[in-house]
């Protein structure tokens, strides 16, 4: 984990570059820092292969002169890295096109939420314990399973500050266990996957790992079935995809420039009054990536995307409320940190909740299904129509028809297409077993209808 000597010396450097840029030409400017240390076990043919311990720091400015804005970043954090960055930023901001409506960079508020960040994180032998009592555990379902994954811990801490007096920061800290499983011939091969966020309750790693390898071996020589419309059941890894996409939906840019099936919608409803959508980064037990503040420094709130099937709220950073509310504090507080290159280029949620119902877990879910199909996960999916919610992906890691209850047939995995708000106007039942993620926790979920539109080339 981080030590306070790095965390000290990563916000002297942050320090020091603010007082650099109190003396550069600009009229204001945004610093956001990102350090992080992550601890990994790496495991493949049942056999740990690779222990890793990275550092990684960068650090983000967003500078302003007038009404054009400039962000770049620098992974160099020596002195000379900092200056090269500062200097490149103020030869480059005259070319920068004015944005008419930027209201300026936000205010220094009156106090932020308390968030604990409080995490058991494992150390190097722990990681390669669970490891190792998992892949014992997948031999005991099949000694002809070969076992692959990750262990690791990711001790985040995070800082922002500005010209305006804003100056926060918070560590985020966790812990992620993931396991893939492969079962049988070449030309037949079965596949089984699951994976754990938690910060203090452990997983249990033995069901975990018995999970992966059950539905691995289960898979095996699976049977092509023809494309069109079933009912299925999700797990809470496949909903998590579908509540993901969902909130990219809820963008304010998307929602106001008319790209997205939500557009001009606020206060109608959209889904089933069953359905809820929030973001809470305010509460931890729900939620993984829990942080006090914004990429811009403003306070948290929890948020209410979607409420009992009415869609309530996008979500904004300041300027995206500028533009479209002319009020800069009509923000939702959603600037995105620069976890990724894309976080901090529009409004970004990072603790999406789909509330759980009352439809008990997974395999409940499944015994109160007469004929359909269970799906375990969903991979390489993309939106491919914005304005209609249409998104795209592919099945994996256990695709199976369901019959009276119970899983019976493994299928070739397959290509669906179809738009969320077809899929969530057909929900049957909404499980109770809520399961964090990175960015997502989502239960279970039975949808009536649900549209495949192509067969995968392999299982």
């Amino acid at each position: 984990m981080l030590h306070d000597k790095e965390i000290n010396a990563f916000k002297e450097k942050l320090f020091e570059t603010e007082k650099i840029l109190v003396h550069r030409s600009f009229d204001q400017f945004e610093l956001r820092g990102i350090l992080n240390r992550t601890e990994l076990t790496r495991f493949a043919i049942s056999r740990i292969h690779q222990n890793m311990n990275t550092l990684s720091g960068k650090i983000q400015l967003r500078a302003v002169k007038g009404k054009s804005i400039l962000t770049t970043e620098t992974s160099d954090l020596s002195n000379e890295g900092i200056i090269r960055m500062i200097s490149n930023a103020e030869e480059s901001i005259s070319y920068i096109p004015e944005i008419p409506y930027f209201q300026g960079l936000p205010q220094k508020p009156d106090s932020y939420p308390s968030l604990p960040s409080e995490a058991k994180l494992l150390n190097t032998e722990e990681r390669a314990a669970i490891v190792g009592q998992a892949i014992d555990q997948a031999e005991t379902v099949s000694k002809e399973i070969s076992i692959a994954g990750t262990c690791y811990t990711s001790d985040g801490f995070i800082t922002v500050l500005s010209s305006e007096g804003i100056e926060a920061s918070h560590n985020l800290r966790f812990n992620n266990f993931k396991i893939d499983a492969l079962s049988g011939p070449f030309d037949g091969r079965g596949f089984g996957g699951e994976v754990f966020n938690w910060k203090t309750e452990e997983p249990d790693f033995l069901e975990m790992a018995s999970k992966a390898a059950k539905i691995a071996v289960l898979s095996e020589k699976a049977t092509k079935i023809e494309p069109g419309e079933y009912t299925v059941v999700l797990s809470p890894s496949a909903s998590a995809t579908i509540a993901s996409f969902l909130a990219m939906f809820s963008n304010g840019l998307r929602v106001y420039e008319n790209r997205s099936f939500l557009s001009d919608r606020i206060g109608e409803t959209v889904f089933d009054e069953r359905f809820s959508l929030q973001d809470l980064p305010l509460s931890p037990h729900k939620s993984l990536l829990n942080l006090p503040f914004d990429g811009e420094g403003n306070p948290k709130e929890n948020v209410s995307l979607i409420e009992k099937g009415v869609f309530k709220s996008a979500i904004l950073d300041s300027l995206t409320a500028s533009r479209f509310y002319d009020d800069l504090t009509k923000t939702t507080s959603h600037c995105g940190l620069s976890f990724t290159q894309y976080d901090s280029a529009f409004p970004t949620a990072y603790s999406i909740v789909l509330e759980p119902g009352d439809g008990g877990s997974t395999e409940e879910l499944i015994s109160s299904t007469k004929k359909g199909l269970f799906i375990n996960t969903f991979f390489y999916s993309n939106i491919a129509h914005a304005s209609s919610g249409s998104i795209t992906g592919l099945t994996r890691n256990g695709f199976f028809t369901i019959e009276d209850g119970e899983l019976k047939d493994p299928v070739t995995n397959m290509r669906f297409t179809d738009s969320i708000p077809r899929m969530l106007n057909s929900i049957d039942t909404i499980g109770s077993d809520l399961k964090l993620f990175t960015r997502t926790s989502s239960p279970s979920l039975k949808l009536e209808k649900f549209k495949f539109t192509g067969v995968a080339h392999s299982t």
